[in-house]
């Protein structure tokens, strides 16, 4: 008999078994709902909580996330909001390291340096996992919690930035070997984001072909992402 899948519905419970073992160390101690005692961002029933205005800094705007009939978060959504990691920052002491994304499984997270972002994509984890990538790191941005639970590894969603993309690996894979063999022919990735190849300028053959397959999502946010995972604009916003 197969295994059941665990089912999660929300990214920041998936994330809470991962870090859990510094909740108290981030959130300190709960307290009682001033308004509903339900979580304000999944709802959950909340007898003791923590207080939003306690868990986001003041840089924090996205504040139509959260239920306005509701003070408080549960632990799990409360620490997925506290944890350096999930905005790509690594503190370790007086040291922080930015990285470009990061994946997580049930009770994993694996931080991802931008030349690790193709592996993961075209190589995901076994679900649920969760995958958040970010062309700007020092922007400090919140990803998780925008991020949908995958469930399969041949269609899931990527939050990239501020969009949370369809990626379905199998076309995907295509038309990124067709950007890399237009590098192969000495193309940057500047030319493949504009399809502009030096004026006068005809391509054949393969090179032909590779840019026929481009122009089939060029101008689809997932064109970014892609253009992103070859080593194109650091910021494609």
């Amino acid at each position: 008999m197969m295994a059941q899948r665990k089912v999660v519905r929300f990214s920041t419970h998936l994330a809470y078994d991962a870090f859990k073992g510094r909740a108290k160390e981030l959130l300190g101690r709960p307290v009682k709902p001033e308004l509903k005692p339900f979580c304000a961002f999944c709802f959950a029933k909340v007898n003791r909580g923590y207080r939003i205005r306690d868990v986001v800094s003041d840089n924090f705007t996205n504040y139509e996330v959260f239920h306005v009939e509701m003070d408080t978060l549960c632990k799990a959504c409360a620490l997925s909001f506290k944890v350096p990691e999930l905005r790509c920052r690594i503190e370790q002491g007086d040291t922080i390291t930015v990285v470009s994304g990061f994946y997580i499984t049930d009770g994993n997270y694996r931080a991802l340096q931008r030349e690790e972002l193709a592996d993961a994509l075209f190589n995901p984890p076994e679900p649920p996992f969760v995958i958040c990538i970010t062309s700007s790191p020092t922007k400090n941005r919140h990803l998780l919690y925008r991020s949908p639970v995958n469930y399969s590894k041949d269609g899931f969603f990527v939050q990239f930035n501020e969009n949370t993309l369809f990626f379905h690996r199998p076309k995907m894979e295509k038309i990124f070997v067709s950007m890399k063999k237009l590098i192969e022919y000495g193309f940057k990735p500047w030319n493949i984001r504009t399809g502009f190849y030096g004026r006068g300028k005809k391509l054949e053959g393969e090179a032909e072909g590779a840019e026929k397959e481009l122009m089939t999502i060029r101008g689809d946010p997932i064109f970014d992402l892609l253009i992103f995972l070859i080593g194109g604009e650091k910021d494609s916003e």
